[in-house]
């Protein structure tokens, strides 16, 4: 026994259905218009930029400012991120973002000197790598810096802090590993 269900023809192919195909394919339509394919929409990036709601610099303690003093790469860094720290206007922040991620290259390839060569520091090291990635590729986008700068600058701190946590961490690990 077969079951026939019966649709009134109207419901689907009736004048009503026909207007809203119709109606659909033109807003379709419209709406697509207006972006090209492999086009991103996105807002202008201003032109001016401001340091005055980002993160303040992590400042280094006596003893941990006493071992990078002679580290060539680390006081290349720290005059980049000065310099950055002075742009005004977006151009000024690419070329300044650049310059870093050059200066941090330098750095990474370098020799670090003994108590900083640890992994703490090289992975601090490459999380800051990261967030200067993301402003540039943010600038090259023409988007908003703030938020990318914000992380790009405590990631810098936290490489910062680290140098001051191995100088006043006086816990020796050899000690937690065999037990003594």
């Amino acid at each position: 026994m077969k079951v026939k269900i019966a649709f009134p023809k109207n419901l689907y192919f009736g004048n009503m259905g026909k207007h809203i195909v119709w109606l659909w394919v033109c807003i379709t339509f419209f709406a697509c218009r207006n972006q090209k394919e492999g086009e991103v929409a996105t807002d202008d990036a201003p032109e001016s930029f401001s340091f005055q709601n980002l993160p303040q610099d992590a400042t280094l303690d006596e003893a941990a400012a006493t071992l990078v003093a002679d580290w060539q790469e680390f006081k290349a860094i720290e005059t980049s991120y000065a310099i950055l720290k002075r742009a005004t206007n977006t151009e000024d922040l690419m070329l300044a973002i650049d310059d870093l991620i050059e200066r941090e290259k330098t750095l990474a390839e370098g020799s670090y000197p003994e108590p900083f060569d640890k992994l703490q520091i090289k992975s601090r090291q490459q999380v800051f790598r990261t967030f200067l990635y993301k402003v540039k590729g943010n600038l090259q986008d023409r988007r908003e810096v703030n938020k990318s700068m914000e992380e790009m600058m405590l990631a810098y701190n936290a490489f910062k802090n680290q140098f001051n946590n191995i100088v006043n961490n006086t816990l020796d690990p050899k000690l937690i590993l065999n037990g003594e």
